[in-house]
């Protein structure tokens, strides 16, 4: 009973992407607009965000990203589920450092 109830004050402590990779949870992305919803590995968001120099914090993070139906920001939240969705962001290594380079010039 203890444990899960620790998991529960994780994953409402998990307010930014590097505590979600940390602790080993999804990201859910909804769309306040048209309702839809995904379920996603925070990681490769992260990657995306360190990149670009985007906040971690998802509260900020959520004023990046937009919907494609209404263009409308989504709420974000940590979940304990397995992620369902294609990931956004960088998945692999080779996009990543390829994303790094342009970047930098």
């Amino acid at each position: 009973m203890t444990a899960d109830r620790n998991r529960r004050f994780q994953r409402a402590d998990a307010t930014d992407l590097d505590r979600m990779v940390s602790g080993q949870f999804s990201l859910e992305i909804a769309c306040k607009g048209c309702g839809k919803r995904l379920v996603v590995d925070p990681l490769p968001l992260l990657r995306l965000a360190v990149l670009k120099r985007w906040p971690r914090n998802i509260i900020q993070l959520g004023k990046h990203l937009r919907c494609r139906c209404g263009r409308n920001h989504p709420a974000l939240m940590a979940v304990d589920e397995a992620a369902v969705s294609p990931s956004i962001g960088i998945i692999d290594e080779g996009s990543f450092n390829a994303l790094k380079k342009r970047l930098r010039r």
